[in-house]
């Protein structure tokens, strides 16, 4: 299989960094060439401005970052990396939280093998390609996407519904709370009521609403 590119492990347990190499090695991975490994993130910082990574897994407690707030800050400096989180909890909470946050998926360390592992590494390779360059199209086109899993009470969406609202996806975090307080207020039962629509009917609902900007200047999404 051809090889397109690197993985970077951050990963401050040399065991578990080793292990999932071993792991990767094992797979026919059809992205990578090459595993690179660091343990710190302000090491990951100094190797992901020098080189460009296929995936990052990423493990959320490092010497120098701990929690959720380790991926933030990862993509606060890098937002156009693939990253994976891996935690050592076994809470779907975490990697829920972490989905919201940008991460492309995430891993239980102890939880997966070999299979599993380059199944999702291969999986947060082909959805970060095929997210850019739905964001691309969205850009030009003044189009945004949003994507709601109801299974996990996820609610993700693209840069360009924050752009349509007049905000970022750094100032605010993306829900249907969010979303509900845009809309005019004249409109808001109708927005309510075409959700509910959607959800116990599962029809193709076609709908207008008025939404306020965060800068006060009206607008429409449909």
């Amino acid at each position: 299989m051809v090889s397109h590119g690197k993985i970077l492990i951050i990963e401050d347990n040399l065991g578990d960094a080793r292990l999932v190499e071993i792991f990767l090695e094992q797979t026919d991975l059809i992205h990578f060439n090459s595993i690179e490994h660091c343990f710190s993130l302000r090491d990951a910082f100094e190797r992901l401005e020098k080189e460009t990574f296929a995936a990052v897994l990423l493990d959320i407690h490092l010497p120098d970052s701990h929690g959720i707030s380790t991926l933030e800050n990862l993509l606060e400096r890098f937002p156009e990396i693939n990253v994976v989180l891996m935690t050592g909890f076994n809470d779907r909470l975490i990697g829920l939280q972490a989905i919201q946050k940008g991460a492309q998926d995430f891993l239980v360390k102890g939880e997966f093998q070999a299979p599993e592992l380059a199944k999702t590494v291969n999986y947060s390779i082909e959805r970060h390609k095929i997210i850019k360059k739905l964001e691309e199209t969205q850009r030009t086109t003044h189009i945004g996407h949003w994507e709601v899993d109801l299974q996990n009470n996820s609610f993700t969406a693209s840069e360009e519904v924050f752009r349509i609202f007049g905000t970022t996806s750094k100032e605010s975090s993306v829900s249907y709370e969010f979303a509900i307080s845009m809309i005019h207020p004249d409109d808001v039962e109708e927005a309510k009521a075409t959700v509910r629509k959607l959800l116990e009917e599962k029809v193709t609902v076609k709908k207008d609403l008025r939404i306020i900007r965060r800068n006060d200047d009206p607008g429409y999404i449909s």
